[in-house]
């Protein structure tokens, strides 16, 4: 049978739909904390990031690997970007990197920050960061820190089974990394809350471009402080950018540690997001709008002077002196909610 006129361009349109679909999608992937550094102890800790990367495809790929080093960045300044060529993983193969940032990008003891991973093909990217002096008998501790795919990243998240304890020889500490991809800065809200949702500390801050930023101690990183014992935490957080999250949750007594991804909120939850007037002055109405998405069902504003309540889009409150006032947007529809936080500069009238 002979196709002819419409039928044969069908065919093709299908054809041409079938090969785009079975394309392979580029990967983009960063590993979020590694590691070439010293620490403390008396037989000090010696830190390096192991890496492995596997082509899953039946072609060799090309990969472009840049670190985003850590050493001077904050503070609005950006990383620097430490770059060495490409490298090709072989068809159904892997390639090993032992301690990447010291060997592979030639950088100095003391460097940290995110590895990305840049191809047009599928790909897998494990780690480990390893402390070869964690043993002291020749042995090495460590943790495995995933790969996590740039469209991982979120704007909102949660981490679970996050712990905290006031003993340093017993029960559990964490620290949470954030890894901003972008070149813009981030603005993050981080809440820590307890196993029954309700609020234990806050934090806020930003990220620069291609930066990080790591929570590794509840005590004075968090306000306020956390000085609790609790293995029933979890945090959430909301960004003005898309970030990256993970924590390292550490059994103090034995060092073992376990990782743990952010997982963003349930499909079609509201997002936290507001506005105020500028310039707020003491004794005189501050309007505050919610740029909150997904129809939020409730919106409770704390105003950060003892007071809060319910409300609306659109709220006003008068701050009786000058100060710095910390408000809080919580904002809950069926599918789940979300809370952000901004520092508000009230100054005389």
């Amino acid at each position: 049978m002979t196709l002819t006129g419409n039928r044969s361009v069908r065919l093709v349109a299908l054809l041409a739909a079938a090969l785009a679909a079975s394309t392979p999608l580029g990967a983009d992937v960063m590993i979020p904390s590694t590691g070439f550094s010293t620490g403390a102890g008396a037989a000090p800790a010696d830190f390096r990031t192991d890496v492995r990367v596997f082509n899953p495809t039946g072609v060799g790929v090309l990969v472009t690997p840049t670190f985003y080093r850590q050493a001077n960045s904050g503070a609005g300044i950006a990383a620097a970007t430490i770059t060495q060529g490409n490298f090709t993983v072989p068809a159904r193969g892997q390639v090993a990197f032992d301690n990447i940032i010291g060997v592979f990008f030639n950088q100095p003891r003391g460097s940290f920050g995110p590895v990305r991973f840049q191809t047009n093909a599928p790909l897998v990217v494990s780690s480990a960061t390893n402390n070869y002096n964690g043993c002291g008998n020749g042995s090495i501790s460590g943790q495995w820190i995933p790969g996590i795919d740039l469209s991982l990243a979120f704007q909102a998240g949660e981490l679970v089974q996050l712990a905290t304890g006031t003993d340093p020889n017993s029960g559990y500490r964490s620290n949470v990394v954030f890894v901003n991809p972008g070149s813009q800065a981030a603005n993050v809200t981080a809440v820590l809350r307890k196993g029954d949702g309700s609020l234990l500390a806050l934090a806020l801050f930003q990220i620069p471009g291609n930066g990080f930023k790591q929570i590794n101690n509840f005590k004075t990183d968090f306000a306020p402080g956390v000085a609790t014992t609790d293995t029933n935490l979890w945090l959430e957080f909301t960004s003005d950018q898309k970030v990256l999250s993970y924590a390292s949750v550490i059994n103090n007594a034995s060092g073992d540690p376990f990782a743990v991804v952010a997982l963003p909120p349930p499909a079609g939850a509201s997002f936290a997001s507001f506005l105020s007037t500028p310039d707020p002055k003491a004794g005189q109405a501050v309007t505050f709008g919610s740029q909150s998405t997904n129809s939020p069902l409730t919106y409770f504003w704390n105003w950060g002077d003892g007071s809060s309540e319910y409300g609306g889009l659109v709220m006003q409150h008068t701050f009786a002196a000058p100060g710095t006032y910390r408000v809080y947007l919580t904002v809950v529809n069926a599918a789940g909610g979300s809370t952000t936080a901004k520092d508000i500069v009230v100054t005389a009238p």
